[in-house]
C-alpha cells in the first residue's frame, strides 16, 4: 500500500506542477495580448 501513496503523492505533484506551468503561459499569454493592445494604441496615437 504504501507505494500506491507514493505514486499517488507523486502525480499529485505533477498535477500541481501541470497547473502552476498553464497559469504561468496563461498569464503570459494575457500580458502579451495587453502589451498587443498597447502597442497599438502607441501605434494609432502617431
Amino acid at each position: 500500500m504504501p507505494s500506491q501513496n507514493l505514486s499517488l503523492c507523486i502525480f499529485e505533484e505533477l498535477a500541481t506542477a501541470n497547473c502552476i506551468f498553464c497559469l504561468k503561459s496563461y498569464k503570459m499569454r494575457k500580458i502579451k495580448i495587453i502589451i498587443g493592445k498597447i502597442q497599438r494604441v502607441e501605434l494609432t496615437k502617431t
